[in-house]
């Protein structure tokens, strides 16, 4: 970790390469830069310390002296998983899988899809490493955000949060007599011992996906509808919340405007999906 007042010319010539840097205080993946030797370990640090001191000013990070982490960069394909915890045991609602390389240097969220197109097999594996760090962090009740990268070594956990998937991302997800994930967390919390409803709940039928928009401008563009044209799926729909226009929204048959604060989030859900939910924003 590298604290406020450390000597950076000294941490980078002392680090393994290629590495990410962290800010602690932010979330999103904001201020996560790759470096792959010590050049770029310097640039990386200046560029995060404005980040911080940007969102200090603007009272955005949840750290105020804002602390950098540094970690080993692990290659591999990134997948996110929800689940709820009761006693220690981990009950999986979904598994997301992140079908966009993030290789870095910076590692904007961006598509999240479900159900997972890997391998039952390579599912397992996510389930079981899950598990394991649930225990290892003496979690013992409630929701969790996992995420991880699988690779030819095996799975590698890169967080597991007391929380459930952040922004409004988990408006695609319905389960259930259209349950939402919020309702199922507090009829979990209701307890003590949790319901059928919740014990037994699985994720509504065909494919739910997430694409996440990074934007810089201030200017807001306000788009109601879009109707029209290619919609990869006749009962596709999908709500967005630019802040400026997204070319993709043309490639849909519905869009809404929602409220959000740094990302444009796109919802889309049908049944079935096609074979990419975001197939259409890709082209053109």
């Amino acid at each position: 970790m590298i604290a406020p007042g450390s000597t950076v010319h000294t941490v980078a010539l002392s680090t393994r390469y290629p590495c990410v840097l962290k800010p602690l205080g932010l979330a999103g993946s904001r201020g996560v830069i790759r470096a792959n030797h010590a050049d770029e370990f310097v640039q990386a640090f200046a560029r995060i310390r404005k980040i911080l001191d940007g969102a200090q000013s603007a009272g955005t990070g949840h750290l105020p002296a804002g602390s950098i982490q540094v970690e080993d960069f692990i290659p591999g394909r990134e997948f996110a998983l929800e689940g709820l915890v009761t006693d220690g045991r981990l009950q999986v609602l979904a598994i997301f899988d992140k079908p966009d390389p993030l290789d870095g240097p910076y590692f904007e969220e961006t598509i999240y899809r479900t159900p997972s197109h890997e391998p039952e097999s390579i599912q397992r594996e996510i389930v079981r490493t899950t598990e394991r760090a649930v225990t290892a962090l003496g979690l013992t009740s409630g929701p969790i955000h996992a995420e991880m990268r699988v690779n030819e070594s095996g799975v590698w956990m890169l967080e597991v949060a007391a929380r459930p998937i952040g922004g409004l991302c988990s408006r695609v997800l319905r389960f259930d007599r259209n349950r939402s994930l919020e309702e199922l967390i507090l009829l979990h919390a209701l307890g003590p011992v949790p319901s059928d409803e919740v014990s037994s709940a699985t994720l509504s039928p065909g494919s739910h996906g997430v694409m996440m928009i990074p934007f810089l401008s201030q200017a807001s563009t306000r788009v109601s509808t879009v109707s029209k044209t290619r919609a990869p799926s006749p009962g596709l729909k999908m709500w967005s919340s630019p802040r400026r226009k997204a070319k993709c929204l043309s490639h849909f048959r519905k869009a809404r405007v929602i409220s959000v604060s740094s990302f444009a989030i796109v919802l889309a859900t049908s049944s079935p999906f096609c074979a990419h939910p975001t197939a259409a924003c890709h082209s053109g």
